[in-house]
């Protein structure tokens, strides 16, 4: 009976062994796995924060670049609304302008033509009457003399009228 039972105590004895073999390879194994995750996570903890540095840089770029933005649009804006300002009080020196220029014309210019184109009536009337009258009481040669110049007169007073008419549809124009 002992025979067997040291047989049976070799035979586990030999299983323990190998058991113990096989634990302790696990245990190497174990540990050589848990020090390679931690080498993994050292190394994964590493890039996570490199790329959160990255990260944290690039939203401070971009928050630079927002702000320098809104920088630009307020000032785009404010030139926008400088640009209309201008814009408004240009049309409305142009209008002033052309009032200035539309009285001017019509006080000045409209009104001298008009004193020309009377005077030429006037004259005009004289050189008829003086024509009309007989030759012998001016002895012909104020005859003469009208004659020549009528026509000079009638061509003065069409141009004079048609300046008139321009002046007019000018100052009209620019008012």
């Amino acid at each position: 009976r002992n025979v067997l039972l040291e047989k049976r105590i070799d035979e586990r004895t030999t299983e323990l062994r190998v058991t113990n073999e096989d634990l302790k390879q696990e245990v190497y194994e174990r540990r050589r796995a848990e020090s390679e995750l931690l080498t993994y996570k050292r190394h994964l903890e590493d890039e996570v924060r490199k790329q959160t540095n990255k990260l944290s840089t690039t939203v401070d770029d971009l928050k630079v670049q927002v702000k320098e933005r809104e920088r630009a649009e307020k000032k785009l804006l404010s030139y926008q609304e400088e640009l209309r300002r201008l814009a408004s009080e240009l049309l409305v020196t142009e209008e002033k302008e052309r009032r200035r220029m539309a009285t001017y014309l019509h006080d000045t210019i409209s009104q001298a033509l008009a004193f020309c184109k009377m005077k030429l009536v006037t004259l005009k009337q004289e050189m008829q009457e003086v024509s009309s009258r007989s030759p012998s009481d001016s002895g012909g040669a104020d005859s003469h003399r009208s004659g020549d110049v009528m026509p000079l007169i009638q061509e003065i007073d069409s141009m004079v009228k048609e300046t008139i008419e321009h002046a007019q549809s000018l100052t009209f124009e620019l008012s």
